[in-house]
């Protein structure tokens, strides 16, 4: 059987890695799971791991720009707030005064 990808891993019982193998020519349904002492290259257990650090990397990447987009959001919030405070008004009209005649 020649190894397409490796889709997912799991740890046993007993510690050891265990990873869910695509197999070339088969459907999804063969997929299976087996130990590395049973490859017959480590290369295929080397792509996997590369492109499991590349998504973790990934992962990492959106929610640093995530949390960038909130700070950036709360600090325009804050000066807004700040000005409001200052003294700039928050609208234009003026205010007029109603006199009631009784």
């Amino acid at each position: 059987f020649e190894v397409e990808d490796i889709r997912d891993h799991r740890y046993r019982s007993d510690g050891e890695i265990e990873y869910l193998v695509k197999w070339s020519g088969y459907s999804e349904r063969e997929n299976e799971y087996i130990t590395a002492d049973m490859f017959s290259t480590p290369l295929p257990i080397k792509k996997y791991w590369e492109k499991v650090k590349q998504n973790n990397e990934l992962q990492k990447k959106r929610k640093a720009d995530v949390v960038k987009q909130h700070t950036n959001h709360d600090n325009a919030s804050r000066e807004v707030r700040h000005k409001r405070k200052a003294g700039t008004p928050q609208s234009t009209k003026s205010r007029q005064t109603r006199r009631t005649h009784i």
